[in-house]
Parts: structure tokens; sequence; C-alpha cells
């Protein structure tokens, strides 16, 4: 490998067949593509499978955070749970995305030479499902903020943290992924030798191992510094907090109660918070590490299954964070469990209401069946039903 060519690396399976991995690609979903296998079993379509999987679970979950949040006032009032919806619909974007990512990848079906172009440069780089990865991760780092400012300076909150500057910081989020992403990946992606090539037209390898570096730096060195710098801090600030509490005795025992049950419901949104972070830290640790050793002129095997599983722990960030919601935040908790018995309440009497009607019609029918054998066992004559007219006699009119 040198400066002068397409710096891309090649491990011939066997003679007739060369599996061309791109550099880097592997760590953004584009190493299963490039290979094929001669027999039956294909492992890019095992991995393909499980992306797509990913793909739909984290659809679900984080779909199902945003129905509940935004259906309960009280929640959604919430500066914290405002984000966190935000997280859930970047993420359930980056699902998406996974999911499409894996399935529409074939350049052939594209005739005009510019369409292909195109194609490889916006679409084959998964430019989308990696910047709102980075999303995810700035967005997390903009809960992280409005948390520490609402823990230690808990005066300049309402202030620092309302919700418009909230919504900048959101939007700000989705802007510095995808902008990232794109700068460096639509111009070193292009069609070439009928395939779709990402990521390996640099001017040189300096660059793009200088691009590398600045990559891992902002998407992940960064955002985990502020995210344990500001944790430390409310770690501190929470305990000077309980010890000023704990010299403290006496008032009112209404509003000690009261200011204990706030003192709770602000402790479980942080350690769910932390739960988060710990999860996020799980999932990028390990490809970031390798990402961090092959920029700085590491071999690496990106055909190993060890690469796959670190792209996959990635995208499982996307759909890990509804399960940690749904077993960690206590509101989160109350208010799935009232929508689900909401709804089972709701199937409950449209059940009865359908015996109900059931059981009526039912009855209808047995009035009109007895009435109809009654008619037949005694029919009317014209004296009994009060009125002169021989065609109301049955027997006459039989004749």
């Amino acid at each position: 490998m040198n400066d002068n060519n397409r710096s891309s690396v090649k491990v011939r399976m066997n003679e007739n067949n060369l599996t061309e991995i791109t550099n880097g690609s592997c760590f953004t979903g584009n190493c299963m593509n490039d290979s094929t296998v001669e027999d039956n079993y294909d492992p890019a379509d095992v991995i393909r499978v499980i992306y797509a999987a990913v793909g739909s679970l984290g659809m679900t979950g984080n779909a199902l955070v945003i129905i509940v949040i935004m259906s309960s006032l009280q929640m959604r009032r919430s500066t914290t749970n405002l984000m966190i919806t935000n997280q859930s619909a970047i993420d359930f974007s980056a699902s998406l995305f996974i999911l499409l990512g894996t399935n529409i990848r074939d350049v052939d079906g594209i005739r005009s030479t510019i369409g292909r172009e195109l194609f490889c440069r916006l679409w084959a780089p998964n430019i989308l499902m990696w910047g709102l990865s980075v999303s995810s991760t700035y967005n997390l780092v903009c809960i992280t903020m409005e948390r520490y400012t609402g823990i230690v300076y808990p005066m300049r909150h309402s202030r620092t943290c309302s919700r418009g500057r909230a919504k900048y910081a959101m939007a700000f989020a989705w802007f510095i992924g995808l902008a990232f992403n794109m700068s460096y990946m639509i111009p070193t992606s292009p069609y070439s030798d009928g395939r779709c090539m990402p990521y390996t037209e640099w001017p040189s390898l300096t660059v793009q191992r200088a691009v590398g570096l600045l990559t891992i730096s902002l998407q992940f060195f960064l955002p985990v510094l502020m995210i344990i710098s500001a944790y430390i801090r409310i770690a501190i600030s929470l305990h000077q907090n309980m010890a000023a509490e704990s010299g403290s005795e006496g008032g009112d025992p209404k509003n000690v109660i009261r200011q204990n049950r706030m003192k709770r419901a602000r402790m479980n949104v942080v350690k769910t918070l932390v739960i988060v972070v710990v999860s996020f830290l799980c999932c990028w640790t390990p490809n970031q590490i390798i990402y961090t050793m092959y920029n700085l002129g590491i071999q690496i095997d990106f055909n190993s299954p060890f690469i796959h599983f670190t792209v996959i722990s990635v995208f499982l960030n996307c759909c890990i964070n509804p399960f940690i919601y749904a077993f960690q935040y206590d509101q989160f908790k109350k208010e799935l469990f009232r929508r689900c018995r909401r709804q089972r309440s709701r199937f409950d009497n449209i059940s009865v209401t359908t015996d109900t009607n059931d059981q009526s019609v039912g009855k209808v029918k047995a009035r009109n069946v007895y009435a109809i054998t009654d008619l037949k066992a005694n029919p009317p004559t014209a004296k009994s039903s009060g009125v002169d007219n021989p065609s109301f006699n049955v027997s006459d009119s039989s004749n």
C-alpha cells in the first residue's frame, strides 16, 4: 500500500474468487456487500439478516418511545423528555436506513452514468446511517448538558435550558452528524470500474489518515470526554447536596415528603441516563478503537468476524435505549403501563359490547322463530282478528 494508489486492501479467498475490501468500509457496513462466496452459504447474507433485524427492532422500539412520551401531557412538558424523544426520532431514522442500506446495494439497476455516480457518492457510503448515528451521539451530549445544568446550576436551568434553546440544540445534533459525514464521504466515494468504491479517492494516504483521526475525535472521543466530565461533576454535586441535607433536620413534613419525591425522580432520571451512556460506550468503543488503530497504520483484517461484530454493536446502540427506558425510567414505565391498561380496557369493552349485541340478536331471532311457530300452530281468524275480511281466514283462503 502506498500514497499513489487508491489505498484498497485485497484479500484472496481462492484462485477464482477475489474479495475486495475497501479501506474502512467495514467500519461503515459496506464490507459485507463486497464479498462473494461460490457455495450455497454466503456469510454476507447472514450479516445482512442481522443488520435488517437490528434495524427493524430499532424502528419498533423507538417508535414506541415516541408514542408513549408524546401521548402524555405531563411527560411532554419536560425538557429532558423532549430531548429523549428527539433521541428516539434520530435512532428511529438511523434504524430505518440500516434496514434500507442492507437491501438496496445494487448499482447495476441504474442505467445512466450520472445516476450511478450519484448512487455511489450519496447512498453507497451509508451517509445517512452513519451521520444519524453521530447525531444520536451529540443529542446524548445535549441531554447530558441539560441534566448537568439542572443539577449543578439549578437556578440557571430554566433560563439556560428553555424549550426554545433545547430545540436549537436538537436541530444542531441532527445537522452536525449529517454535515460532517457528507463533507468527506461524498468526495471520496466514486463510481469506478463498474462498481461503487466508497472511501477510496483520497489525495494521499496521509490525508486519509488525518481525516480518519479527525473523524474519531469528533464522533467519539470529544463527546465521550464531555459526557464523562459532566457526570463526574453531577456526581460531586449530588454528593454535596446529600451531605447538606443530612446536616439539616426538621421542617414541614409535607414539604419534606414532596422534596424527597422530587429528589427520587431526579435521581432516577440521572441513573437512567448513566445507563444510556454506559451502553453507548459499550457499543461504540470496540469499533472506534480498531478504527483508531487502522488510521495509525496498523494492519487490520476487515474480513474478520470481530470487525462485523463491532459494526453490529454500533448499530445495536440505536435500538437498546427503549429497553433501558422500559426497565429503568420510572415515569416512562408508569406511562407505558397506563397506556397498555387503557388499550386492554378498550379491547375488553369492545368484546363485551360484541357479546351483548350477539346475545340481543340471538334473543330477537328466538322470539321471531317462536312467533312464526305459534302462528302456524294457531292461525288467526277474521273474527279473532277484529277485521271483517275473509282474506284473513287462512283456511278459507287456502281453498
